[in-house]
């Protein structure tokens, strides 16, 4: 019996032990560690959205990552609407860009969700006059952007197709009447 009582001090006293040492020695976490940003020319090339922008609004998603709206100044590669929405991390220590509302920027962006971090080139646009220049050169032919101009135009020819299909559809109904009497 001795020997139970003391059996069950010692693990108590290890179990004791554990617990405070678990929480006065916190466990190693590391923040945000980029290597290098790749050169201009290979971020082009792996990114699948280059541009240029004004930040309009920043908001939040559930997960807490930072959504970005940004009206498209000029698009290098990939974006043809006139505004995009941008995924970062909610801060720099997870690799989340910081945008700031009315600011321009280049950015790169990856995956289907459009997202960009710290480790990319994106950038402030006035920091950006290096990378500027060679995206200038590698897009000789820069993607246009549908805009309210050209999507006015859209809008203005659907009604002329709807009349153009009325008309046709009354020359029928009254060919038909003509054919029975």
């Amino acid at each position: 019996m001795n020997e139970l009582k003391k059996g069950f001090s010692l693990l108590s006293s290890v179990l004791l032990l554990s617990i405070i040492f678990s929480f006065t020695f916190p466990t190693v976490s590391y923040g945000c560690s980029c290597l290098k940003p790749p050169k201009t020319e290979k971020a082009y090339e792996v990114a699948q959205k280059v541009f240029t922008g004004k930040v309009l609004k920043v908001s939040e998603d559930l997960k807490k990552n930072k959504i970005v709206s940004i009206q498209i100044l000029e698009s290098y590669k990939g974006v043809k609407t006139p505004t995009i929405e941008v995924k970062t991390a909610n801060n720099s220590a997870s690799c989340g860009f910081h945008f700031e509302v009315g600011k321009k920027y280049l950015v790169y962006t990856y995956g289907e969700q459009n997202e960009t971090n710290i480790c990319s080139r994106t950038n402030a646009l006035n920091l950006a006059e290096e990378d500027l220049k060679i995206l200038n050169s590698l897009s000789q032919t820069k993607q246009p952007i549908k805009t309210e101009a050209t999507s006015n135009q859209l809008d203005v020819s659907i009604p002329f197709i709807i009349i153009i299909v009325f008309t046709i559809v009354l020359l029928f109904v009254l060919g038909l009447n003509r054919r029975k009497k």
